[in-house]
């Protein structure tokens, strides 16, 4: 799909430093609002998870664990990639959010805003990890509660009984599924902001290929 903020990439495209072989351009010069930013703030995370426990309370729900990384990512801002070692975000009914996240993590979480932060470790051996974070939140005082999960199957549920013996487990998965659907002007801001970069780099390609002929993808990278 082309755009003006696509159209106008090409206006821009001498715009560039180099190093070696590599011409760097820069999108943000093309950019129609030059405040826009590359990621939501602080408060807006805040506000986010304000929404989170509104509907929480409707649910009568004391604690929500987030394992899916999207979820995490839209409630907390705390950007990772989803591997064999999971990460947990907890929201309370009330007080401050948790993560909890593998050794690998430790040292980046601690620049984020979430000042609550608890690391495991595979050494020396496997951890099973959902009874782990599901025992910490029981030692921060939600283990006798209802506490809302994402896809509680038979065996990860196996799992949060053991650490939270005392605590009825429900399925909230829709949860945050359904704030997901409503964007809201800081968002629909970022997602333009998206479509603006993929326009940038469309144009740019096409003109690096007017200017040097036949290409590899690699070069046009």
């Amino acid at each position: 799909m082309r755009t003006a903020a696509g159209a106008a990439a090409l206006s821009v495209t001498a715009n560039a430093s180099s190093f070696g072989g590599a011409r760097r351009l820069d999108p943000s010069a093309a950019l129609p609002d030059p405040r826009t930013r590359d990621g939501l703030p602080e408060a807006w995370q805040q506000r986010k998870i304000r929404q989170v426990r509104q509907e929480m309370k409707q649910r009568d729900l004391n604690a929500l664990v987030l394992l899916h990384a999207t979820n995490i990512i839209y409630t907390t801002g705390y950007f990772h990639l989803s591997t064999e070692r999971p990460l947990a975000a907890v929201i309370p009914e009330s007080g401050d959010p948790a993560l909890f996240v593998p050794g690998l993590e430790s040292d980046q979480v601690k620049l984020w805003w979430v000042k609550d932060c608890e690391a495991y470790s595979d050494f020396p051996g496997p951890v099973k990890w959902v009874r782990w974070i599901f025992e910490r939140v029981a030692k921060r005082g939600r283990g006798g509660g209802r506490i809302g999960v994402e896809e509680p199957t038979p065996s990860r549920l196996a799992q949060m009984k053991l650490g939270a013996s005392q605590a009825t487990i429900v399925n909230a998965g829709d949860l945050i599924e359904h704030m997901h659907w409503v964007k809201d002007g800081d968002e629909i801001q970022i997602m333009r902001c998206g479509m603006h970069c993929n326009d940038f780099s469309i144009d740019a390609g096409r003109v690096f290929i007017q200017t040097h002929g036949n290409a590899t993808e690699n070069e046009i990278l």
